[in-house]
Parts: structure tokens; sequence; C-alpha cells
């Protein structure tokens, strides 16, 4: 995965995962369903990405996928 395309996603990824938190036990699903173009699935992939620290992000800043 590109820099490119991980640094939008952290900020995504953290905002979901306080949302999720606001939402509560039970109701992610539904609530994803209802205020998301996207699925679960994906939400989750990018909460994955928010959860990285800046001290993990430097091994994105050089990869090249050519």
């Amino acid at each position: 995965m590109e820099r490119r395309r991980v640094k939008p996603a952290t900020p995504a990824g953290g905002a979901l995962t306080e949302a999720k938190r606001q939402v509560g036990r039970g109701k992610w699903i539904a609530w994803v369903r209802d205020h998301l173009s996207f699925g679960e699935k994906q939400a989750s992939k990018y909460m994955k990405i928010g959860r990285l620290d800046g001290a993990c992000m430097h091994h994105f800043e050089n990869f090249n996928t050519a």
C-alpha cells in the first residue's frame, strides 16, 4: 500500500474507532450500514490503519509498489 493511500486512512480510522466506542456494544454494524457508504469490513481495515502510531508509519514512507 502506498503512503499516499495509508495517510488519509489514519484519521478516518481514528474517527471510526471513536464512533464505535460511542455507539456501544451490539450497535456498530447497524451504525455502519446507516452512516457509511462502505461496509463493516472496510471500516475495520480503516480502524486497523488508524491504530498505527507515528512510530509505525515510517515503515510506509519508502514503500514502493513498483
